[in-house]
């Protein structure tokens, strides 16, 4: 027996509807729920460009040992990498807040968690706020 056109035509449009949600639940990156500083989140090349920029825009007011180790940890461990990035890029540089792009801030930040020991990954660190709010910066970081 030949299932009926109306029952066909329903499995086809909710198997349409089903396989992008599927996709993406299998799809899932860095930026997910439960992705931290530990779960190597940038890239080394983005670290890289983000030392150069710093060196550029931020070096001659700021020392790279004001963002490292217990310093960095009292103030960023449990919060997420969008409050570090919204904070560099609302205030920074002192001169012209906001007036890097979105790429150079994420690079700095990048920049600023390989000082502290975190590991890179193949992936660079988003630049959109809403993913850099699913990643939390740990206390613990790699010797």
């Amino acid at each position: 027996m030949l299932p009926r056109p109306s029952h066909v035509l329903f499995a086809i449009t909710a198997a349409l509807l089903v396989n992008p949600l599927v996709n993406a639940a299998l799809s899932q990156d860095s930026t997910d729920a439960g992705a931290t500083t530990l779960t190597a989140i940038y890239s080394d090349g983005q670290a890289k460009k983000g030392e150069k920029t710093f060196a550029k825009h931020c070096a001659a007011c700021h020392e790279t040992f004001f963002f490292t180790g217990a310093r960095f940890d009292d103030v960023w461990a449990g919060h997420s990498a969008f409050d570090l990035w919204d904070r560099i890029q609302s205030s920074m540089p002192q001169d012209k807040p906001g007036s890097l792009s979105k790429q150079q801030y994420s690079e700095v930040v990048a920049y600023i968690l390989r000082l502290n020991g975190y590991p890179p990954g193949k992936e660079a660190l988003p630049t959109e706020p809403e993913a850099l709010k699913n990643v939390m910066i740990d206390a613990k970081r790699s010797p």
